[in-house]
């Protein structure tokens, strides 16, 4: 998993910020995946400000529609 954080985000203090707590996110919530992928997190200056459990909240919302649209393949 790679995470795509703009400068958009602000300082490179907070933009590690940013990308840490996405890290601890998808340790979260992220189960195995069915298949083999490469999933790449962008990150949106909303980001910044959100607490941990809206980004995790944000997380397991967008890896269930992905798990939808596998299934429905």
């Amino acid at each position: 998993m790679g995470f795509a954080i703009s400068r958009k985000v602000g300082s490179i203090a907070r933009r590690n910020r940013v990308r840490r707590r996405l890290a601890a996110a998808v340790r979260e919530c992220a189960e195995p995946l069915d298949r083999e992928l490469d999933i790449v997190v962008g990150a949106r200056p909303e980001a910044a400000d959100a607490d941990f459990f809206e980004i995790v909240a944000d997380l397991k919302q967008a890896l269930t529609k992905m798990r939808e649209r596998w299934e429905s393949e």
